[in-house]
């Protein structure tokens, strides 16, 4: 069954999901397919043909945020924001709850169009004079007062960029580079007194900031000649500096909730494969080892202590049936995992994809890191819901209150279009 989306000449919706959406320029032609998978229905948001569009969620106060890439002469990336409080059940159309959208024009933006409660922020990239594209802006919405702050704008001739902020309360975090051969730095706005400063040493290159209440967390490099990248933060309120991890090996920072830094590294610095899964208490500055087997993906629920922070991973067992990537989880103050499956008979690979107090939502694959069909385990009785059809490539799935939400990405050879669409559903 398709419902077709008429009477929108300007710009259309094509995203819905759990914190952010994305915005694109649209044709009459957009459609949302309605279809029957185990019982529960489904629908899909389209649009017609050759563009190719990405998506990015964050999970944050019932919103959907999202990334897209407007294919025509004066297009680029653009993001969009829908408040799933806004979203009809009945009839899901993603235009109902769009709250906010950015400008097309710009050429990129480095995933990130992340929120909060109050604010969202994003960086834009833009074509220089020089010719060689840098982000140069960084920007935010207040979805309170309808307004947008420039926080950062370097146009031509600066070399200064600009890029991946991450917003919390009071805070904006980002990096900036001075200049293309230079080290980047991170840096913390005050949206009260609009001022920033750098928290990161002036000495070494830092990336990839994330900000949750009074800490930020950033990879750090001041040691990469013996114990490789490590994991540093800052505490806002006392305005010093700690250390989340220099274990020997590369650290790579996942997930920040109330409570726990989620991160994965390598047991040795010279064994970059075996990945294993950490968890950082931020006030008792603490780690707890969540597992040491070799692992691929890692994802933390939201928390404020080791008895409701969940953590989910995929690592590897072995069968008659050979080797495959199995999806496992714990509380924080767990001893031992519950695997979602029995991996005694498992024949297919899982990569998990979100993790709630109460469900984890995963994709079957035929093949490590590739996307696959989504389902959706409940902790409470240990089922599984299979969310779409066995043809669905599926992935980033999002849970909220009521919605679970995923992206389903299309290719068709005939016509040589690819299409990332976003789908959901009911929570069962």
């Amino acid at each position: 069954m398709r419902k077709k989306m008429l009477g929108i000449s300007v710009v259309s919706v094509i995203a819905i999901a759990i914190g952010v959406a994305i915005f694109a320029s649209i044709s009459l032609a957009d459609t949302l397919d309605l279809r029957t998978v185990s019982g529960h229905t489904v629908w899909e948001f389209r649009r017609n043909g050759s563009e190719i569009v990405h998506y990015l969620f964050e999970n944050n106060s019932h919103r959907v945020l999202a990334t897209e890439f407007v294919d025509d002469q004066n297009g680029g990336w653009m993001g969009l924001t829908f408040d799933i409080d806004n979203f009809n059940l009945q009839n899901p159309n993603p235009l109902n709850a769009l709250v906010h959208q950015t400008e097309s024009t710009v050429l990129g933006m480095s995933s990130n169009y992340q929120t909060d409660e109050t604010n969202v922020v994003w960086d834009e990239k833009h074509d220089q004079q020089s010719g060689d594209p840098r982000f140069d802006k960084i920007k935010m919405y207040n979805y309170n007062t309808d307004t947008t702050t420039t926080i950062e704008s370097y146009p031509y001739p600066s070399t200064v960029s600009v890029h991946s902020p991450w917003v919390s309360g009071n805070y904006v975090v980002y990096v900036r580079k001075p200049t293309s051969t230079s080290i980047t730095s991170v840096y913390l706005y005050n949206i009260s007194t609009q001022t920033s400063s750098r928290i990161s040493p002036q000495s070494t290159a830092a990336t990839s900031p994330k900000i949750k209440g009074n800490y930020v967390c950033w990879l750090d490099y001041r040691n990469e000649a013996t114990t490789g990248i490590d994991i540093y933060g800052y505490d806002i309120s006392t305005q010093q500096e700690f250390t989340v991890t220099t274990a020997s090996g590369n650290q790579y920072l996942f997930f920040m909730n109330d409570r726990y830094v989620l991160f994965k590294g390598a047991e040795t610095a010279t064994d970059h494969n075996n990945m294993g899964v950490y968890v950082f208490d931020l006030q008792n500055k603490t780690t707890t080892t969540i597992t040491t087997s070799e692992i691929n993906e890692a994802r933390m629920s939201s928390g404020s202590n080791a008895d409701n922070t969940y953590v989910c991973w995929d690592e590897k067992v072995t069968n008659n049936n050979g080797t495959f990537w199995a999806v496992a989880y714990k509380k924080v103050s767990d001893n031992q995992p519950t695997f979602i499956t029995d991996t005694s008979t498992l024949d297919y690979h899982q990569v998990p994809d979100m993790i709630t107090q109460s469900y984890v939502g995963w994709e079957k694959g035929v093949c490590k890191n590739a996307m696959g069909v989504p389902y959706l385990y409940k902790m409470s009785n240990q089922t599984h819901t299979q969310l779409d059809e066995n043809t669905c490539i599926g992935s980033s799935i999002i849970i909220d209150n009521s919605w679970i939400m995923w992206t389903r990405f299309r290719h068709n050879e005939g016509n040589n279009y690819e299409e990332f669409n976003i789908c959901g559903c009911a929570l069962p």
